[in-house]
């Protein structure tokens, strides 16, 4: 099977462009994934802070760059203001 599930055989290989649009799929649902990754360890790093199982400003120095981190992600995957994809 190819990257995308197709059957690559022979002159019934797709074009340049079909597989451009099928990498270009790959990539920004692993970009998704990595921001809900990104989401979820903040939402358990503030769990840890609410519990007082860190140090406050050990918590603070992290938080924003995930924050960072998860605002980039979603730049990238074109979640922002009602886009559908990278520009």
């Amino acid at each position: 099977m190819g990257v995308c599930g197709s059957r690559h055989r022979g002159n019934d290989h797709p074009g340049a462009s079909e597989d451009m649009g099928c990498l270009l799929s790959i990539i920004i649902g692993s970009i998704r994934c990595a921001r809900g990754e990104a989401s979820e360890a903040a939402a358990a790093l503030e769990a840890v802070q609410l519990l007082h199982l860190a140090p406050d400003r050990d918590v603070g120095a992290v938080l924003p760059l995930l924050d960072r981190l998860c605002a980039m992600l979603t730049r990238l995957a074109g979640l922002g203001h009602g886009r559908t994809g990278p520009r």
